[in-house]
């Protein structure tokens, strides 16, 4: 029984280490993340879906498709980006 719960605390320790370092890594992303304009991940988002109609109209059917959906993608980093840095101004 002893040995149960010192294990146990063991792991709820690793855990709350495990939390801290996740929310530094998190704030150091974020930092960097905020440097970069939201308007070039809506330019991102533009350039990908043209690229991918020239992709389709050139026959490369697969590679228009991967890159057409990539498009999504930067406009979701674009709306992160845009939360985190609201998120920062209200915590300051």
């Amino acid at each position: 029984m002893l040995n149960g719960s010192v294990t146990l605390d063991r792991a709820k320790e690793s855990v709350g280490r495990l939390g801290i370092s996740a929310t530094r890594a998190t704030h150091a992303v974020e930092d960097q993340a905020a440097r970069i304009p939201s308007d070039t991940f809506l330019v991102a988002a533009i350039a990908s879906i043209g690229t991918a109609l020239v992709c389709e109209m050139t026959g490369k059917k697969h590679a228009g498709i991967f890159i057409g959906l990539l498009a999504p993608t930067f406009l979701a980093f674009g709306l992160y980006n845009k939360i985190a840095r609201a998120q920062r101004e209200m915590d300051y």
